[in-house]
């Protein structure tokens, strides 16, 4: 078992169908390798030994052209870490007919999409709901944890700047994953993820720092 798998839905390519904002913030190309370099950069092992591995998977969109080339271009060069799943962006068990603004599937739909990367990904102690543009500002964060030794009947919430009464891109312990079997996506019921397991608790996790706010690259 590893430790973490980084669940990360991205967009690259625009689209009348996308939020221009959500792809704006993601900083394109550069900000997806960007985000997969600071993860490895970051930790102490640099993802090379057991019990500290982590991997980060990646759901695409059947329409993102830009990620897609990304994939055949570049993939290799982060394979050793990096998984990905390609659907479209309407999850099969979605009524096409029910969604009214398909801008707003990266706000009311991600939860699917966080299932997606779960399906595929490897067995891990945690699975961390992540963001395109966010990047880790802890130094040894896999030391930090691997080491955590609290409880876990909530998520963990690390530290971020702008969330001190709130909760920003929970580390779901494997536990409260099979807890939640019976949910058609057990990785969150709901969208939007942070504030779906807010309202369920979690835990402060001031080991580790994280940054998602925009940032000039």
């Amino acid at each position: 078992m590893i430790l973490v798998n980084f669940l990360t839905p991205i967009r690259i390519s625009p689209s009348a169908d996308v939020c221009s904002a959500a792809v704006d913030n993601n900083y394109g190309i550069k900000g997806l390798e960007d985000m997969l370099k600071n993860l490895v950069e970051k930790s102490l092992y640099k993802n090379q030994e057991d019990g500290y591995k982590f991997r980060v998977v990646l759901k695409i969109d059947d329409d993102d052209v830009e990620a897609l080339k990304w994939i055949d271009e570049s993939y290799s060069e982060y394979e050793s870490y990096v998984d990905y799943v390609v659907s479209n962006r309407i999850p099969k068990s979605v009524d096409p007919e029910s969604i009214h603004d398909k801008t707003r599937l990266h706000y009311t739909h991600i939860h699917y999409w966080m299932q997606e990367c779960t399906d595929i990904s490897q067995k891990s102690k945690y699975y961390w709901l992540w963001n395109h543009n966010n990047q880790i500002l802890t130094d040894q964060w896999d030391i930090e944890l691997y080491d955590y030794n609290g409880p876990l009947d909530k998520v963990l919430s690390p530290l971020h700047s702008t969330r001190f009464g709130g909760m920003l891109s929970p580390i779901v312990p494997r536990g409260l994953l099979e807890d939640n079997h019976e949910l058609e996506t057990p990785i969150c019921g709901g969208s939007p993820f942070d504030a779906w397991w807010e309202t369920r608790g979690y835990n402060h996790f001031g080991k580790i720092d994280i940054d998602a706010d925009v940032r000039n690259i």
